[in-house]
């Protein structure tokens, strides 16, 4: 992580601390395809990228939120934690500069993202996916809208 100014706020550290973790979920999310591994593997490797992927957009977001003064308790909480549309909603009531992609990708994402059906899958379950260059784009716009919104370029010490 690069240095952060001492003088940043708990909640402004907190922000700029889950938007480094959320860029690290896209980062991964973005490698692990085009990995020369990934294809041999791309039949159980599409659950594992699809959960870094939703990792990544509730980071993002809540990155966002945390910006606007929410808590990291209720961010933790039952009613956000892990609820993809209920952050969206949230951040885009809050003004979140959004696609139509991202709320593609939120709808097919979160369901199972909620309920861990990345980790602990079913049988009987179908999971929807979206193309990874066009996942690639839209965690690109996100993270640029929060970036910018976070500002995190002030939250960092000069070189």
């Amino acid at each position: 992580m690069p240095d952060i100014r001492p003088d940043l706020s708990p909640q402004d550290q907190f922000a700029l601390n889950l938007y480094t973790a959320a860029r690290g979920y896209k980062f991964a999310a973005q490698i692990l395809p085009k990995s020369s591994d990934f294809a041999p593997r791309a039949e159980t490797m599409v659950l594992p990228t699809m959960a870094l992927q939703a990792f990544s957009i509730e980071l993002f977001l809540k990155s966002f939120l945390a910006k606007q003064g929410v808590t990291e308790k209720e961010l933790s909480g039952h009613v956000l934690r892990h609820d993809l549309c209920a952050l969206g909603n949230r951040a885009i009531a809050g003004g979140l500069s959004h696609s139509p992609a991202l709320d593609l990708l939120i709808g097919i994402l979160a369901e199972q993202h909620k309920k861990h059906g990345y980790r602990y899958m079913k049988s009987d379950t179908t999971y929807l996916t979206v193309s990874y260059p066009d996942v690639h784009k839209v965690l690109d716009e996100l993270d640029g809208a929060v970036a910018a919104y976070v500002d995190v370029k002030s939250m960092l010490a000069p070189a």
